[in-house]
């Protein structure tokens, strides 16, 4: 028996073990939690409501998404079901994407960190909290434009292209912050050789959504008066009243409350800070960032402001990683290989820590969160 290939191949059932057993114990702890506390029971606040804002009211940022929601599901539950459906086949396109680039990359190691990083899609995992929220839209439309361009030439590639176009329309008129996936979406649409492609509608469709998308969230911000609107179409659509105390309730907020809220949250929110490199790592050591730090520079530029204006810090990371991280998976491993990553240092990476979305200014909290987020969910399951 020749065993040459013995090893290589018990080698790569081995790191594939480790990360499906990483991702597979975060998206079950994810969906148990979301379905046994919010949709199972009428909803919570932000996990839910924020996905409910719409335009009873007249124009305001964020409606799109529950306007149609609102316009396509009957009262009630099913309309809690149906917003289930719509965030979970989002998350279906993510994870079906980065188990395709684990797969062809023989799941190496440093191709296992990028993906199961406490900052990538096992976030949602080890903090339930953060999960489930409107920046998935883009994230699917950033795996959909990779799908494309692995396909270049194919007509189902045109046919990824038009429907990511479409699917980002929908994250920046639901959720502002959408511009975040604006780099990475035109670093996929990009000639290959490096140069943006002018020339396609697909970027300039990108460039417009995002511009216009953008200054209508500043013009329509919202006030109390289009909150209770909001509120009240929720009630009668057979909602519970608490959705209303989240997101709903922040419409038209002002900047100067926002980044006060931010402020208070210091000196504890340093910890966010300290960890960002190690949340970025997998991205700050690949052959990737070398050649095109430029792309990764403009994703930061885009996510920073929610750094002055928002609390959840934990998700602005989650944003930094997971952006140029689904770009990078539309290549191969030459994206990624580099000495850093080996069994020991990838194991430790996606176990021994992890990112809540946001600490309590009082610190009630513990610091603990910030460390064995998944050997943590195993000992000590909350």
């Amino acid at each position: 028996m020749d065993d040459t290939s013995a090893a290589p191949r018990a080698g790569a059932i081995g790191r594939a073990a480790v990360a499906y057993a990483v991702l597979g114990l975060a998206f079950w702890r994810a969906v148990a939690d979301y379905f046994a506390r919010d949709i199972g029971v009428g909803g919570a606040t932000y996990r839910v409501g924020d996905w409910l804002i719409n335009y009873a009211g007249g124009f305001v940022r964020r409606g799109l998404f529950g306007e149609l929601l609102f316009a396509a599901s009957p009262p009630g539950q099913p309309t809690l079901w149906a917003l289930a459906g719509f965030q979970l086949a989002c998350y279906a396109i993510v994870a079906a994407y980065v188990v395709g680039f684990l797969h062809r990359t023989r799941y190496a190691w440093p191709a296992v960190a990028l993906a199961c990083s406490p900052a990538a899609l096992p976030f949602i995992g080890w903090d339930v909290e953060g999960g489930w929220r409107k920046e998935i839209i883009g994230f699917a439309a950033i795996a959909l434009l990779g799908w494309a361009r692995r396909r270049s030439g194919e007509r189902l590639s045109r046919v990824l292209v038009a429907v990511a176009v479409v699917v980002f329309g929908l994250a920046i008129f639901s959720w502002e912050a959408s511009v975040f996936a604006i780099p990475m979406l035109l670093f996929l649409l990009r000639h290959y050789d490096g140069r943006p492609d002018l020339r396609s509608w697909a970027t300039w469709s990108i460039l417009g959504l995002g511009l216009v998308g953008g200054v209508a969230s500043l013009l329509f911000r919202g006030d109390t008066a289009v909150a209770a609107q909001i509120c009240r179409t929720v009630v009668a659509q057979g909602l519970n009243p608490d959705l209303c105390g989240g997101a709903i309730a922040k419409i038209g907020q002002p900047l100067a409350e926002a980044m006060a809220a931010v402020a208070i949250r210091f000196p504890l929110y340093q910890w966010f800070l300290v960890l960002l490199p190690l949340a970025l790592l997998p991205v700050l050591t690949s052959p990737w960032l070398r050649r095109n730090w430029p792309w990764f520079l403009a994703t930061i530029v885009t996510v920073v402001p929610l750094y002055v204006i928002a609390e959840d810090y934990g998700r602005w990371a989650h944003l930094l990683l997971m952006a140029p991280a689904l770009a990078i998976m539309a290549g191969d491993l030459r994206d990624v290989a580099t000495r850093w990553w080996n069994g020991w240092t990838t194991v430790a990476y996606v176990t021994l820590w992890g990112l809540p979305h946001w600490l309590f200014p009082d610190g009630a909290w513990p610091l603990h969160s910030f460390w064995g987020a998944l050997l943590e969910t195993v000992f000590n399951p909350r």
